[in-house]
């Protein structure tokens, strides 16, 4: 799904922004994504937060929102393109439902609405799950707490909400949240996914933060690999399918302009202290362009990044015996048998 947006002033009412919104389908004997049927032209509010969410049905939920307004369109999709459920897109945009999440298994979506009110509704029809909260059909947040994210997890049967003032954990069955206040106070715009699939022991949960993405075990949130850098302060991760893989989409708060694919195998393994080299050994060529691809540093200032495939192929020679041996295993390891 991809959209573009510009201004479009209606006549005689609030500027709002036109979008175009493309459905492609990825085609399995081509590798590749193609276009699956026309564009689609949305009038959104100006100067609003859109976010993107998938049902279980294939439907795809485009939401507007900003502090007091709400707008949510609901498209079918199909090979031939995306055709909006006016009746969903209607019910949703009544409520102000704000923000969109759906749970591991399909079945549930997680809404938040602008007055600080989470609902969970069944992804096959968007009826409420009556009783969830404690017994209640809706959970309150009572201190004006306002959710721009969702997410479910980390742990099974919790909620993340996320703010512009920090993260709090809704535990759905007791209808608790418990407050989270942001790492340092540079991390005012966090965004969280959980990663695919039914083994909560092995899910694994994402927080995008400044200038980093942290990675941590759904079942442990304390159990954390190490960091992965982004280019630029913010930054949207997304699984892939086998959680091997992070895409992250990554820039200002201009523009977010680079894509950058994480290796979560090699970055998830438990930090050894492994002795220094030798203070008079020679520190080899590779080090540095090793320390650009982790670090995402641009050193050509051009765009262009580093890539450890790259790096691996520049430098195929062994590295056994050498001072750093350990350092180039740190980043690439054997493949593990039980990774899998």
């Amino acid at each position: 799904m991809m959209m573009d947006a510009a201004p479009t002033p209606p006549p005689g009412g609030m500027a709002r922004e036109s979008a175009k919104a493309q459905l492609w389908v990825w085609s399995a004997g081509d590798r590749t994504y193609r276009k699956a049927g026309p564009e689609l032209t949305l009038s959104l509010l100006p100067n609003a937060r859109t976010t993107f969410t998938w049902n279980d049905q294939l439907q795809q939920i485009i939401v507007s929102a900003r502090s007091s307004q709400a707008e949510a369109f609901v498209f079918k999709a199909t090979p031939e393109g995306l055709t909006e459920v006016p009746e969903i897109s209607s019910l949703l945009t009544n409520q102000k439902a704000g923000t969109f999440a759906l749970s591991p298994d399909g079945k549930t979506i997680a809404v938040g609405l602008l007055d600080g009110t989470i609902k969970l509704l069944r992804a096959q029809d968007y009826q409420p799950i009556p009783g969830v909260f404690a017994g209640q059909d809706m959970c309150q947040l009572r201190d004006g707490f306002q959710v721009i994210g969702i997410t479910f997890g980390p742990r099974d049967g919790d909620l993340t909400l996320t703010s512009w003032t920090g993260l709090r954990r809704l535990n759905i069955a007791e209808a608790k949240a418990k407050p989270s206040p942001p790492p340092t106070f540079r991390d005012q715009m966090i965004r969280t996914v959980l990663g695919p699939g039914n083994d909560g022991q092995r899910r694994l949960f994402a927080t995008a933060l400044y200038g980093r993405i942290e990675i941590a075990r759904a079942a442990d949130p304390n159990d954390r690999c190490e960091p992965i850098v982004l280019r630029g302060p913010f930054g949207q991760p997304q699984f892939s399918a086998d959680s091997r893989r992070l895409l992250v989409l990554s820039g200002g708060p201009s523009a977010f302009d680079t894509l950058r694919v994480s290796d979560v195998q090699s970055a998830y393994r438990t930090i050894e202290r492994e002795p220094l080299p030798p203070a008079n050994a020679t520190p080899p060529k590779w080090l540095a362009d090793l320390a650009g691809a982790v670090s995402a540093l641009d050193a050509g200032e051009d765009g262009s990044l580093q890539t450890m495939e790259k790096l691996r192929e520049a430098y195929p020679e062994s590295k056994a015996g050498q001072p750093y041996e350990k350092v180039w295993r740190r980043f690439f390891p054997e493949r593990s048998a039980s990774w899998k």
